[in-house]
This record gives C-alpha cells, sequence and structure tokens, in this order.
C-alpha cells in the first residue's frame, strides 16, 4: 500500500505542476496502483485459501478430539458402575 500510497501522491503532484505529459505519468502510475493491488489480492487470497485448509484441518481434528472424549466418559460411566 506504500507504494500504491507513494504513486497517488506523485499523480497529484503533477496534476499541480501542469506537466504536458501527466496522461502518460497518469497511466503509468495507476499501472503501478493496479499491479500493486492485484499482488496484494493474490497474497489475500492465498492466506484465505491457506486458513480455510488450516481451519478444516482444526475442525476434524476437533471431531476427532470429540470422540475420545465420549469415548472417555463412556468408559468413565463403566468403571464408576463396576466399583459399586
Amino acid at each position: 500500500m506504500k507504494y500504491l500510497h507513494e504513486g497517488l501522491e506523485h499523480l497529484e503532484a503533477s496534476r499541480r505542476a501542469d506537466d504536458l505529459d501527466v496522461s502518460k505519468q497518469e497511466l503509468a502510475w495507476f499501472d503501478l496502483a493496479i499491479a500493486v493491488i492485484l499482488r496484494q489480492y493474490q497474497r489475500i487470497s492465498s492466506d484465505i485459501e491457506r486458513i480455510q485448509a488450516e481451519n478444516q484441518e482444526l475442525e476434524e481434528q476437533i471431531e476427532i478430539l470429540e470422540g475420545l472424549l465420549r469415548e472417555c466418559k463412556e468408559q468413565e460411566i463403566i468403571i464408576a458402575s463396576s466399583c459399586q
């Protein structure tokens, strides 16, 4: 975002300077801004996919642990009733 911000600041300065090449500069800075945004979007998309995969794995582990907990409680009940 730093580069995008700097590019937009440069665009604003170019407009104020009334350069003849402002439109070419604007296109170049907008191209840069778009490239930066696309890179960030791709990084964020990759992060989201990774997090979703991690969440799925954690949900599966939780299901396994819940099953083990149920089994432990059942065994606890069996042991408690046999001790009486």
